[in-house]
């Protein structure tokens, strides 16, 4: 399963996918997406791949146990 928030100024926005792009359009905000549980190989590489982050970087955090953080600018 996968939560997505986008943080903007003093504003949380939740939702899916879609606050990709609202999120690429406000270079201030700060875009949280957080999987949990076991899911689908095609949910766990999604956003890794909007994100355009090295495998490597995508499989140590999917690891069991490792919170994942990234920083995109």
């Amino acid at each position: 399963m996968q939560k997505w928030m986008l943080i903007d100024k003093d504003e949380i926005e939740t939702g899916d996918v879609e606050l990709f792009a609202k999120w690429k359009q406000s270079p201030s905000s700060l875009l949280w997406i957080e999987i949990e549980g076991s899911a689908e190989e095609a949910d766990k590489k999604l956003p890794g791949e909007m994100l355009q982050l090295p495998e490597a970087e995508i499989q140590h955090a999917l690891r069991d146990r490792h919170p994942p953080s990234f920083t995109v600018e």
